[in-house]
């Protein structure tokens, strides 16, 4: 179960498929490290890959810099993406804005291409398909100068959100508000208030589809 509950649990999204569709509208994550006092927050392009037992979140950096010495002091790391809607000029469905987003924690770590060059190559390849680029468009000196690393996080640490009810793929994407009839009706929220947060993250876990 989350190690943090969402206190709007009828906003949670744990469905795999429907938290790689929210990814894929989004471009940049936020890692989040530990900096004395303060958070340290570095906007970063990424690729991901979802597995069974981990969120992977590749991202590239310059081998040296602030971040990079902060990921070696101490490698828990926060990630936030988020994709935003706005619509101050047409109430539709008891709203006027929208969003998606997807928090994850875990632990950064170095990927060497020496010891592990088919994660590399993996990481890379996710980093140029996600950003929609060819797999030319990292050139050698590219590379000698660029470092990979990879985020693990466990399922408990990762959790999506929506302002609207998100069940189905089709959902995901926001609404063009202003091609469509004026509706102010509130969302259809039943099944999700009245259903069990655990069975719903479970079920996720096991990569089962939720009733």
């Amino acid at each position: 179960m989350l190690d943090i509950p969402m206190r709007r649990y009828e906003k949670a999204i744990f469905d795999h498929e429907l938290l790689s569709a929210i990814f894929d509208m989004i471009s940049i994550v936020h890692v989040g490290v530990f900096d004395h006092e303060y958070p340290y927050v570095v906007p970063m392009n990424f690729g991901y890959k979802i597995e069974k037992e981990f969120l992977k979140i590749y991202v590239h950096c310059a081998k040296e810099g602030h971040k990079v010495d902060l990921w070696n002091k101490n490698p828990n790391v926060s990630a936030t993406f988020s994709t935003f809607s706005n619509y101050p000029d047409k109430h539709y469905m008891h709203t006027n804005h929208d969003f998606r987003s997807i928090m994850a924690r875990g632990k950064i770590r170095l990927i060497d291409k020496k010891q592990d060059p088919k994660l590399f190559g993996e990481g890379f390849q996710l980093i140029l398909k996600h950003n929609h680029r060819q797999p030319n468009d990292f050139s050698v000196p590219h590379m000698m100068f660029m470092d990979l690393y990879l985020i693990e996080c466990d399922w408990n640490h990762v959790v999506g959100k929506s302002e609207n009810p998100v069940r189905t793929l089709e959902d995901v994407s926001f609404p063009d508000v202003y091609n469509l009839p004026f509706n102010d009706e509130r969302h259809d929220y039943t099944d999700l208030f009245t259903r069990k947060i655990e069975e719903a993250f479970e079920k996720a876990r096991k990569g089962e589809k939720e009733c």
